[in-house]
């Protein structure tokens, strides 16, 4: 599926629990293109119970810094440039204790770095 949104309050929403076949390990990931810096919160993926249980990648109120931010507190991914396309994912699994991932590739990348 390709989505666009133009930064103007637009989004995808899910509004009913995941399947029970998502409730363990699942990758979330996609390409994202900061068009023009407005210097603000933008949100990539967004994944929430409550609260306080909470997973999101979003850049940071500087408009360019891709980061992971979690109920624990959050950690930087990338720092792009406007009109850069990144490659970002989100990898959630359990290995008797649950973990969260995040990383990038860019188009001259040929590999993920994962951030956290």
């Amino acid at each position: 599926m390709s989505v666009r949104f133009d930064a103007s309050g637009d989004k995808l929403t899910r509004t009913t629990g995941l399947p029970s076949s998502l409730q363990s390990n699942f990758t979330v990931c996609g390409w994202a293109k900061i068009s023009t810096d407005r210097n603000d919160w933008s949100t990539f993926v967004s994944l929430s119970v409550s609260s306080s249980a909470f997973v999101y990648i979003q850049t940071f109120s500087d408009g360019v810094k891709w980061q992971l931010w979690t109920d624990s507190g959050s950690s930087d991914i990338y720092t792009a440039t406007v009109g850069e396309w990144v490659f970002l994912v989100l990898r959630i699994y359990q290995s008797g204790t649950w973990f969260v991932e995040a990383g990038y590739s860019t188009l001259s990348g040929t590999s993920i770095t994962w951030a956290s």
